[in-house]
């Protein structure tokens, strides 16, 4: 194998499964994605990471599984889906939410399985399916609805 032929994806594919072989990694290969992928499962490859190539999902699908790596977060780079799929797996980071960026999808879907943070909600935010997809799961919100339009 030329290890120079392999692509970002390919290391860290390659990594996740076999990290012997990291000596051979052209790191600088790697984008954003390809290094919250490898970092969820070979968390010791942090040292090598290039933080500024992740968006905003790769440090929520990165944070959902390693959170230990908040301080190195761009909280900046996150945008209201990846807020919200963030907080309902990892609460503790609702400190550093954006809230402002969350629209009604967002917040129906956030507030499905973390109620607890309806009181940071900007109710008008939710549509009709919103509110729909919400009560579905949460109905002690139905208060909210009447006083919210």
């Amino acid at each position: 194998c030329h290890w120079d032929k392999l692509d970002g994806e390919d290391w860290s594919e390659l990594l996740q499964r076999q990290p012997q072989f990291a000596g051979m990694c052209h790191w600088d290969k790697l984008d954003g994605e390809d290094w919250s992928e490898l970092l969820q499962s070979q968390p010791q490859f942090a040292g090598m990471c290039h933080w500024d190539k992740l968006d905003g999902e790769d440090w929520s699908e990165l944070l959902q599984r390693q959170p230990q790596f908040a301080g190195m977060c761009r909280w900046d780079k996150l945008d209201g889906e990846d807020w919200s799929e963030l907080l309902q797996s990892q609460p503790q980071f609702a400190g550093m939410c954006h809230w402002d960026k969350l629209d009604g999808e967002n917040w129906s879907e956030l507030l499905c399985l973390r109620p607890l943070l309806a009181c940071m909600c900007d109710w008008n935010k939710l549509s009709c399916e919103d509110w729909e997809e919400l009560l579905e799961f949460q109905p002690q919100f139905a208060y909210k609805r009447t006083n919210s339009r």
